[in-house]
């Protein structure tokens, strides 16, 4: 894991979440490009915290989406859905490489 600047001793659990953030943003995983390195960390910080984890592959065998689910295997229960793809970013839009996480102005 990346240390990202700015971060205190006195609240580990909120070090510890932008330590992931930065790891997350440190991917270029821009669109409609192989994703495998992503999907191989979340999956495993999520294996980590005991959930089941499936990968359902594109029809290129390239790029995946995770499915990952925790406690009981039962009816009910609650889906969140994200994803891991960003466009294609411009050099000339950015102030600072896109795909290192860094703080402004504390924030």
């Amino acid at each position: 894991m990346t240390k990202a600047a700015g971060t205190s001793p006195a609240h580990p659990a909120l070090d510890l979440a932008i330590e992931i953030l930065a790891d997350l943003v440190a991917f270029p995983s821009v669109s409609l490009q192989p994703n495998d390195t992503i999907v191989s960390y979340i999956e495993t910080r999520m294996r980590d915290l005991g959930m089941r984890c499936v990968r359902d592959a594109h029809e290129d065998g390239q790029r995946f989406n995770l499915l990952a689910s925790a406690g009981p295997q039962r009816p009910g229960g609650v889906l969140l859905s994200g994803h891991m793809d960003v466009v294609p970013a411009s050099p000339d839009g950015w102030t600072g490489d896109p795909f290192i996480l860094r703080r402004d102005d504390g924030r």
